[in-house]
């Protein structure tokens, strides 16, 4: 093989190989783009009781309004009873 065929080949493998072949700086920015993901979903989630726990003091709260329209409701009708009879 020719010495300038031999450099030709050499030189095409290290520009493939530089091309391909990450830098540190790559891997710090992609380290960055991890994290920087992993900060955004943490605090866009709730942990996993936390969305139960406020489903039932929603509904815990709707079922103490509904019993107290019950309770006036009741008291009016007797009142009602009372002022007919």
């Amino acid at each position: 093989m020719e010495e300038a065929h031999a450099e030709a080949i050499v030189a095409t493998m290290g520009r493939a190989m530089s091309e391909n072949l990450a830098t540190k700086a790559d891997i710090k920015e992609l380290e960055q783009a991890i994290t920087n993901l992993e900060r955004a979903t943490k605090t866009d989630t709730k942990p996993p009781g936390q969305t139960i726990t406020d489903a039932l003091a929603a509904f815990e709260y709707r079922i103490t309004i509904r019993l107290g329209l019950l309770n006036v409701a009741g008291v009016a009708y007797l009142a009602a009873l009372i002022i007919l009879s």
